[in-house]
């Protein structure tokens, strides 16, 4: 519900924004921030970040982020620490397989995988990733024990 004082349309380009209005000024402006949000939401915020729980890749850069501030403690002394890059360096996909020759005793079998791509919602239940922080950190926050096992 804005009224513009020029014949322009819209998709014109800013250079003309002098020739319209304020309020049509203000929504150009508005427009290409929103623009411009968009494109970095798309590429992660300047980050590689993404929801590692919907497509997962090894060598992705996945940051835990955790509100929680006692399952925040109960990861950080497995060395996962909210706010870090973390990247994967596996992931393995854990099968429970039930043979009835064995009077039916289940088998858990580990198989690799690339990707989370394509796996159904229960199936990536099962995922397991090993991961590393993605850079050096504090000497205070560096462990011997990476990569870590989490659950995507």
């Amino acid at each position: 519900i804005t009224e513009t004082y020029s014949t322009k349309n819209d998709d014109d380009d800013d250079e003309n924004s002098s020739n319209l209005g304020p309020l049509a000024s203000i929504q150009n402006s508005w427009k290409y921030r929103w623009k411009e949000f968009q494109i970095a939401k798309d590429d992660g915020f300047g980050t590689k970040a993404k929801n590692a729980a919907i497509n997962a890749t090894v060598g992705d850069i996945i940051v835990p982020l955790c509100s929680d501030l006692e399952l925040r403690q109960t990861l950080a002394n497995r060395g996962i620490y909210a706010g870090v890059e973390y990247k994967i360096c596996s992931l393995s996909i854990t099968t429970n397989e039930t043979k009835e020759e064995d009077n039916g005793s289940s088998n858990s079998k580990s198989s690799s995988i690339q990707s989370l791509e394509g796996l159904d919602y229960e199936s990536k239940r099962l995922v397991e990733a090993l991961v590393r922080p993605a850079y050096p950190l504090r000497d205070n926050l560096e462990r011997n024990d990476w990569p870590v096992s989490i659950n995507l």
